[in-house]
């Protein structure tokens, strides 16, 4: 007789008839199926790695921070946020997915890992139709730290005037375009 398998425990959450949210084990997928902003707000996820697919993501310009995080951005259009004076100067979009660096001597114990650099995350972007609507490519700039964090020191042994040894460095992450046309 064939035994049942359990199915793996998924959170779910729907926002909206074209909003939903799958979370399991180390991925949270969003499926939107009009306009994605991509900010902290909606990226700053509990899970190591965020897949967003997406009718239009949006780029706001301001400074997205997530150490370490695996990002995967599908669109059909990528927009740039731009209102007023700023359309003509164009729009800087920051994404930092570096690694945390490793602890100062202060902050660690006798060689427990901490001294070590975190790795950094990666950035995927599939772009289907690349529309600037009306926008001069040249204006908006895509900057990405994928950097891995710097290494710490950490204390040889507790005894008075013990000398340092240095953590490893995290190992930097990815940054990869694809486009279709």
């Amino acid at each position: 007789m064939a035994t049942l398998q359990q199915i793996p425990h998924v959170k779910l959450v729907l926002r909206d008839d074209s909003y939903t949210i799958f979370t399991q084990n180390n991925t949270t997928l969003v499926l939107c199926a009009t306009v994605f902003t991509a900010d902290t707000a909606h990226c700053d996820v509990s899970t190591p790695r965020l897949i967003v697919y997406a009718d239009t993501i949006i780029f706001t310009g301001n400074p997205l921070t997530l150490p370490g995080k695996e990002i995967r951005f599908h669109c059909n259009k990528l927009q740039w946020a731009s209102t007023g004076n700023q359309q003509a100067k164009g729009c800087n979009q920051l994404i930092n997915l570096k690694g945390a660096d490793g602890a100062q001597p202060k902050e660690a114990s006798a060689g427990l890992g901490l001294e070590n650099g975190k790795d950094g995350g990666s950035l995927t972007l599939h772009v289907h139709n690349m529309e600037m609507l009306g926008q001069s490519l040249h204006n908006n700039t895509l900057e990405v730290d994928v950097n891995g964090g710097l290494a710490g020191v950490y204390r040889k042994d507790s005894g008075v005037g013990s000398g340092f040894t240095s953590g490893l460095a995290g190992k930097p992450g990815e940054f990869i375009h694809v486009q279709a046309i």
